[in-house]
């Protein structure tokens, strides 16, 4: 069952979560954007679609009874659904914004809406606003620039698309993707073999593959192994 989420929702003392207002069946109810920090400038973490007013009027709603402003933005990755609504959002500020981001090193990167500049980011950055220290963790796979933030004072992680509240994530890089998971804590290693064990067996239930010992083999269309 879905848990409905809200258009703007008070996690923490530090992290409010505004809802993009785009849901689809690649965004689900909406692409999560986050207001970081506890100061009178704060942090936002990407920054939905473009052209999205109902997006827009939340955040600004947000910035008012929080008597906040913004003046650091964090792109997560180059998707739509991600860096679309910057333009936007910059027109509802009032005072110098830096957008940082991890460039696209092996694609040609995408370009920023309006040819936005931004401050280019690398692995174990560290942003830091009052209240909160954020360090970046470049996860290429999902797309070669992808960011899982570390929120250091919560020993939380803003996952971004690197891991999905529900269904699965689709990836540029599927070797790339594997690497980044291992971002996951050593004590869940067992679970996750757990579940990788229960995905073999699934596929020996399918015919696709034997088990030969503590090996499996892929069983070819002619029936072959």
């Amino acid at each position: 069952m879905t848990t409905f989420i809200s258009k703007i929702t008070e996690i923490g003392p530090r992290i409010i979560r505004i809802l993009g207002c785009n849901p689809g069946p690649m965004t689900l109810q909406g692409t999560n954007t986050y207001l970081i920090g506890t100061g009178r400038k704060r942090v936002l973490l990407d920054v939905g679609e473009a052209r999205n007013a109902e997006y827009i009027t939340s955040l600004e709603t947000v910035l008012q009874q929080q008597d906040t402003t913004i003046d650091q933005i964090v792109i997560s990755h180059w998707h739509h659904d991600h860096i679309g609504g910057l333009s936007d959002v910059l027109k509802c500020l009032h005072e110098p914004v830096s957008v940082y981001k991890i460039p696209r090193l092996e694609k040609e990167d995408e370009p920023m809406p309006h040819l936005i500049s931004y401050i280019p980011l690398k692995h174990q950055d560290e942003i830091k606003t009052q209240g909160a220290t954020l360090r970046i963790h470049h996860t290429p796979g999902h797309t070669t620039d992808h960011a899982v933030l570390e929120l250091v004072e919560e020993d939380a992680v803003f996952s971004g698309d690197c891991v999905l509240g529900e269904g699965t994530t689709v990836f540029e890089d599927l070797h790339s993707y594997m690497t980044s998971l291992q971002d996951t804590p050593e004590h869940l290693h067992l679970a996750a073999a757990e579940n990788v064990t229960n995905h073999m067996h699934k596929l020996l239930k399918d015919g696709k593959v034997v088990s030969q010992g503590d090996r499996w083999c892929l069983v070819q269309r002619n029936g072959k192994l």
